[in-house]
C-alpha cells in the first residue's frame, strides 16, 4: 500500500488492514500525531449521487433501508433534538444551510422555527424530494451552490464530515459562506467512542468501519483540523454522548446493532420508562433512578472525551 500524506497535517501516514461493515475489509491510512484514520473510495462520489448510501451503510449490517417517508419521519424526532437545542430567538428569519441535508427533515423543521433553509444534498433521489416535496432550495453540487452566491447565518454539517475525501479544502469553501459572525456547527463520529475504546467492542469496531466512511476523526484530530483552517475567527470542539447506555449494553449482550431510527442517538431509555406503571410510586423512582444513571453516564463519557459525536464550531470572521 502506498504511504499517502495526512489530509489534515501532510506527514506520512502509517496504514492496517481491518475487518469493516458487511464482512469486507478497508486499508487505512493512519496519522499517529493527529489521531485520523482515513481510507480512500474512488466510487464514493457515485455511490452518494444514485442513492446508494444507505444500502451500503445499513443493509451491509443487516439493518433495513427505510422507505423516503420512513427516513423523514425518523429524521424529524432527530431534527427536533437538534432544533431544541442549537435554535435560538436569533435564527428565526436566519439564512441557513444543512450540509448532506438528506431528505430535508431538518430544514422542514428550521423551517418550523421560523429560519429559511437551504439544503446541499449529492443523492440525487433525495434533493429532488427537497426541491419537489418540501419546496425548499436545494444544491447537488459545491460548486452549484457557489454558483448561487448564497450567504448563511448558520452552516450545519450533521454526519457529513466523514465522507469529505479533502475535509480542509472543503471547510473552507463553507466558511466562505458564512456571514460576518456566522457559525459553522458540525457533528462526525468519534474515533475514540467509549464502545470502542473503553468497552473495547470488536463487533461495534467493524459496524464503525465501513466503505462510505472514509475519514476517522478524534478530537484530537478534529483540533488538528479546526486549527489548520484559516476563514474563521475561532473554534471549539467537544465531544457528546447521544447514544443511551440501554445502548451499549445491547451492543454488549447481542453483538449487533439495533435500529435507534436516528444517528448518532436513541431514546431508548424514554421508551423504557413508557412502559413503566403509572399507579406505582415505585414507577417513579425507578424512572429517576433510570434518568439519573442515563445522564451520569454520557457526562462520564463527556468528560474523557469519549462520547460518540465530536462537535466542532467554528466561528466566521
Amino acid at each position: 500500500m502506498d504511504v499517502m500524506a495526512c489530509k489534515i497535517c501532510g506527514q506520512p501516514t502509517g496504514w492496517m488492514r481491518l475487518p469493516a461493515r458487511g464482512a469486507k475489509t478497508v486499508d487505512l491510512h493512519v496519522c499517529e500525531p493527529c489521531n485520523f484514520w482515513f481510507h480512500s473510495n474512488q466510487e464514493l462520489e457515485d455511490i452518494l449521487a444514485a442513492d446508494g448510501l444507505d444500502c451500503a451503510r445499513l443493509n451491509s449490517a443487516g439493518l433495513l433501508t427505510p422507505t423516503l417517508a420512513d427516513d423523514f419521519k425518523n429524521g424529524s424526532r432527530q431534527a427536533k433534538v437538534y432544533i431544541d437545542a442549537l435554535f435560538t430567538p436569533a435564527d428565526i428569519g436566519a439564512e441557513i444551510l444543512d450540509v448532506g441535508c438528506s431528505s430535508g427533515y431538518f430544514m422542514e423543521a428550521a423551517r418550523r422555527f421560523g429560519a429559511s433553509p437551504h439544503g446541499l444534498e449529492l443523492n440525487k433521489v433525495k434533493a429532488a424530494y427537497v426541491r419537489e416535496g418540501l419546496k425548499l432550495p436545494c444544491y447537488e453540487s459545491m460548486e452549484e451552490l457557489l454558483a448561487a452566491g448564497a450567504r448563511f447565518s448558520r452552516i450545519f454539517m450533521f454526519f457529513s464530515l466523514e465522507y469529505i475525501s479533502a475535509p480542509i479544502p472543503f471547510l473552507e469553501q463553507l466558511l466562505g459562506l458564512l456571514n460576518p459572525g456566522g457559525e459553522l456547527y458540525v457533528l462526525t463520529p468519534n474515533l475514540e467512542d467509549g464502545l470502542l475504546s473503553v468497552w473495547r467492542n470488536s463487533d461495534f469496531k467493524e459496524f464503525f468501519l465501513n466503505e462510505c466512511s472514509i475519514c476517522y476523526y478524534s478530537a484530537r484530530a478534529a483540533n488538528a483540523l479546526a486549527s489548520r483552517l484559516r476563514n474563521h475567527s475561532g473554534f471549539s470542539v467537544r465531544t457528546t454522548q447521544g447514544y443511551s447506555f440501554l445502548n451499549h449494553f445491547l451492543w454488549h449482550k447481542f453483538r449487533k446493532p439495533t435500529n435507534t431510527g436516528m444517528v448518532g442517538m436513541d431514546e431508548f431509555p424514554a421508551e423504557w420508562m413508557a412502559s413503566l406503571a403509572t399507579d406505582m410510586d415505585a414507577s417513579s423512582e425507578l424512572a429517576r433512578l433510570i434518568a439519573v444513571f442515563e445522564r451520569d453516564y454520557k457526562w462520564l463519557l463527556e468528560r474523557h472525551g469519549l462520547g460518540n459525536r465530536i462537535e466542532i464550531k467554528l466561528k466566521g470572521r
